[in-house]
């Protein structure tokens, strides 16, 4: 009888502590590690046929409406500063998707793939559609000390290389004025002193230059300057090429202090203060927008 009492008791003891587990179990507390929580990284953003990379960095993931995550992330040059972005991840089954909305208004929408990188569509402002690939640097921790750290990490400490050629002659009354006024004030910003500068003398009726007339740090840039001028003659022509690549190219005259910022802009990495050109047409107008 003894015995038949001490086995009911343990029996009473088991099915408590198995209710304790099954209301534990649906307590509803969050996963330690949910799957979102891989997302939190730093990402280095690439888009076809731009040498200047981008950063995203991903500090936080909460849950928000309609089964999407709403994203803690700062987006902006690999080499320069970073804003606060509008971005989301959805899941269904085992596909990824990502949304961001960039502090220039550009929209890039991913999927994953199987290695854990997103490719997919980076669209600007303006409507030009390229692909983008983003992918993990590393991860980081959700607070500020390694936030800072990833930062570091992210950034690599050498600027942009910045050369500006400008293309004209005394044939070109624009051109006289701008070397003769705007051109002594930028020369003073500290702006204009961290960059090369090159001056191309040539007739209004002249394309580019052939390479004997050019000086030895522009001849290198000889076919790509005929591509983004398109051939063309017309001055002042002025190319604004970077890391080797043409950032922007145009007809006309800007005032110094519109150069200065174009210079600072591209070497903090904030917004260009014109829409960027990769290419002329035959009629001067941009065919290719950056």
């Amino acid at each position: 009888m003894r015995q038949l009492f001490w086995a009911f008791r343990c029996l009473l003891v088991l099915l408590l502590f198995a209710r304790v587990d099954t209301v534990s179990a649906q307590s509803g507390q969050p996963a330690v590690n949910p799957p979102q929580s891989d997302l939190i990284a730093s990402w280095v953003v690439t888009v076809a046929d731009e040498p200047r990379q981008r950063s995203l960095i991903i500090r936080g993931v909460a849950t928000g409406t309609n089964g999407a995550f709403l994203l803690d992330a700062t987006y902006g040059w690999l080499d320069g500063k970073r804003s606060p972005i509008r971005g989301e991840m959805t899941q269904s089954g085992t596909e990824r998707r990502l949304e961001l909305v960039t502090p220039a208004d550009s929209k890039i929408v991913a999927k994953q793939l199987t290695d854990g990188s997103f490719t997919g569509t980076f669209t600007s402002k303006n409507g030009v559609v390229k692909p983008v690939k983003l992918e993990r640097l590393e991860s980081v921790a959700v607070n500020s000390a390694t936030a800072a750290a990833a930062n570091h990490a992210a950034a690599p400490t050498t600027p942009p290389n910045i050369h500006m050629v400008v293309m004209g002659g005394n044939d070109c009354p624009p051109c006289v004025a701008w070397r003769g006024l705007e051109l002594p004030k930028l020369q003073q910003t500290a702006a204009f002193k961290a960059i090369r500068f090159s001056y191309v003398s040539k007739a209004v009726t002249s394309p580019v230059p052939s390479s004997m007339f050019l000086p030895d740090e522009v001849k290198p840039y000889k076919a790509k300057l005929d591509e983004a001028s398109s051939g063309r003659n017309g001055s002042p022509q002025v190319a604004i090429i970077v890391n080797g690549e043409i950032y922007d190219y145009y007809f006309g005259t800007r005032s110094a202090k519109k150069v200065e910022q174009m210079i600072l802009a591209i070497k903090e990495g904030r917004n260009y203060p014109f829409k960027r050109c990769l290419k002329l047409d035959r009629s001067r107008q941009c065919a290719v927008p950056a």
